[in-house]
């Protein structure tokens, strides 16, 4: 464990898993304050590989293998929902612009959002009148052990797509790679 982590530790960091597990062990309702979040996310930081590549807006990733990740459903009201999908192997996806310097999870737009949509989003739920589109939330790590680095584009969401190229255009034009380097799936890191 890194010196930072377990200096944490000693301070009684945890990340959320870990306070839900205790809360749902005690039948306690799981509620979290700002300070659960910061201090989740300080340690989550900690007790990441040294080297590891934080994305950057524009980055386009493609998935090594089939991945489990969070999928956003986005409506025209005041909430948002919220599931778990799987990304197909070999799938592009693209930073969002939203990305922060060092996240521990960020939103993601597939290269073939149009045709994805179709496969991840239940028709009853695209068929809402207040659907108003998806993102997939992909965690650092998850994103650094899945997914390979592939190029960079300056689209970062099918809305801006609509106003020039598409992003699965943009990513054909920016992509240099089209295979894996042999043994190795990322780029050696920040």
């Amino acid at each position: 464990m890194r010196v930072k982590a377990l200096i944490l530790r000693m301070l009684g960091y945890k990340t959320i898993e870990e306070l839900s597990a205790e809360m749902d062990a005690r039948g306690q309702a799981r509620v979290f304050t700002s300070k659960d979040f910061d201090r989740h996310k300080r340690l989550t930081l900690a007790l990441l590989p040294r080297g590891i590549h934080f994305p950057k807006t524009g980055e386009i990733w493609e998935a090594l293998h089939d991945v489990k990740v969070g999928c956003r459903i986005y409506y025209a009201a005041p909430y948002t929902g919220w599931e778990e999908v799987v990304l197909p192997a070999g799938e592009r996806i693209v930073a969002g612009k939203w990305i922060g310097e060092k996240d521990i999870r960020g939103t993601f737009c597939p290269a073939r959002y149009k045709e994805l949509e179709q496969i991840l989003i239940p028709q009853e739920t695209r068929a809402s009148p207040k659907y108003d589109g998806y993102g997939l939330d992909i965690d650092t790590l998850e994103l650094d052990r899945s997914f390979w680095l592939v190029g960079q584009t300056n689209i970062t969401s099918p809305w801006e797509a609509d106003k020039s190229e598409s992003v699965e255009e943009a990513d054909k034009r920016q992509s240099k790679n089209t295979s894996p380097p042999a043994g190795a799936n990322q780029p050696q890191g920040e």
